[in-house]
């Protein structure tokens, strides 16, 4: 049965802020295989900034840098990429033109533990869409390039395991054991850190309240009533 995505909340910037966090669908699933249409402002099957938001926070929860609609069971035309506060979302992305070529080991979530080298062109030009609907242009070199084409890549059905031989997926695919549980321990350490760093951010923001109570306290002036005395 397939997973339902978690109602969840946090806030920011002193607001509450609602989205969904999705669960990551299995490899096996024929939407990872078919190509995702355009998605229409105009007539949008999604809100397109709660969309972004969730798919934005899904693919922090995955621990990924990169995550594209298609992989959480959405047939929208989007994915999320980046990393710490730099995460954005591109609806309707492009390429419109490409140079060079270099090839890297890529990792994708929907084959965790999974590293296979890739060639593709190392500096691109592109077009996209935010969720407001504003046309968005950028040039992106190394690892946001290759990002970028990785997940367009899903927009398209295509997935990275088709783009080497066979021999090297197999031999690539002996490695995943290892693979993830170098990964499991880098996720561990990743939420021991953030822990450590909220707590840390909790202290901050109380001292920061308390310094500021303090300059905002006065102390009540003391008065004297001169009460006439009886007759006068």
């Amino acid at each position: 049965m397939k997973q339902q995505p978690k109602q969840m909340s946090k806030q920011v910037n002193g607001q509450k802020v609602s989205y969904q966090l999705y669960p990551l669908v299995n490899r096996a699933d024929e939407g990872l295989r078919q190509t995702v249409p355009m998605f229409d402002f105009n007539n949008p099957t999604v809100n397109p900034r709660d969309f972004a938001i969730s798919l934005a926070e899904s693919m922090v929860y995955h621990f990924g840098v990169g995550l594209a609609a298609p992989q959480v069971g959405v047939p929208v035309r989007a994915f999320a990429m980046g990393a710490g506060n730099q995460v954005q979302v591109c609806f309707n992305p492009i390429i419109t033109k490409a140079t060079g070529n270099t090839a890297f080991e890529e990792g994708c979530l929907t084959f965790k533990g999974l590293f296979l080298r890739i060639h593709r062109p190392e500096r691109i030009e592109v077009q996209y869409q935010d969720f407001n609907g504003q046309l968005q242009e950028a040039v992106f070199e190394g690892l946001t390039s290759r990002t970028f084409q990785h997940e367009l890549d899903h927009l398209e059905g295509r997935l990275y395991t088709t783009l080497v031989d066979r021999y090297l997926l197999e031999r690539s695919y002996k490695k995943v054991p290892a693979n993830l549980r170098k990964l499991k321990a880098q996720e561990q350490d990743w939420i021991r850190r953030n822990t450590i760093q909220q707590a840390a951010n909790r202290v901050l923001e109380a001292k920061r309240i308390e310094a500021l109570n303090a300059s905002l306290s006065f102390k009540t002036p003391e008065v004297t009533l001169n009460v006439p005395a009886s007759g006068q």
